[in-house]
């Protein structure tokens, strides 16, 4: 069954705050210079090594980058159904939840996908690897991990997921870089994904 690419991409990012996006570079005559940010999907996401089972650091962007990706070779990956599911960053919200951050894909009110990515109980999200995820609603002492949408939903998750980058400013995340690995059910096929919110990385 061949891959569907579900893509939207406009000019803004829904945000739930009024940041700008725009990141700064020094003009030849030591003057701030606004740069363009980049709201689009890469036509090559950094998802090779995490398709290895590992975690490699992508590599630094020129402008800061906000989008979602996230795919399974499986068709029978129940959560993306073997398809490529990509935002550009006009459609990411990104929230603060119970113990972690949530981000919301699409342009509804409730959106079509969300991702939800957390510590143990009782931690604080920081730059980091964390393993042994479980599913975030009854993840207990591991770390929190939830991706789901379209009226799919899995009962129990196992996965693991980093965070390359994180930056909160009075409780709203301003840059957030994550790259994730689920596993429906414990034992599905995985599931891995990519997501940016105003990031310094590609």
């Amino acid at each position: 069954m061949p891959n569907v690419l579900i893509h939207r991409s406009f000019v803004l990012l829904a945000a739930v705050s009024c940041l700008a996006l725009a990141g700064v570079s020094e003009s030849p005559a030591g003057q701030a210079k606004k740069v363009k940010p980049d709201l689009e999907v890469p036509k090559e996401p950094p998802i090779d090594g995490i398709k290895d089972g590992k975690f490699v650091k992508p590599a630094a962007s020129t402008a800061p980058t906000s989008y979602f990706y996230a795919v399974s070779s499986d068709k029978d990956e129940f959560i993306s159904k073997g398809e490529k599911i990509t935002y550009g960053g006009d459609e990411l919200r990104v929230l603060q939840v119970k113990g972690g951050t949530r981000i919301t894909l699409g342009r509804g009110k409730k959106g079509e996908w969300d991702l939800i990515v957390a510590p143990p109980v009782g931690g604080t999200l920081k730059v980091g690897e964390y393993l042994d995820a479980k599913k975030y609603t009854d993840h207990g002492t591991a770390p929190g991990l939830e991706f789901k949408g379209m009226n799919r939903d899995s009962a129990k998750i196992a996965g693991k997921f980093v965070v390359w980058e994180l930056e909160v400013k009075q409780g709203v995340v301003t840059k957030l870089a994550v790259d994730f690995i689920q596993l429906s059910e414990e034992t599905g096929p995985p599931l891995y994904g990519v997501v940016r919110i105003n990031s310094s990385f590609k």
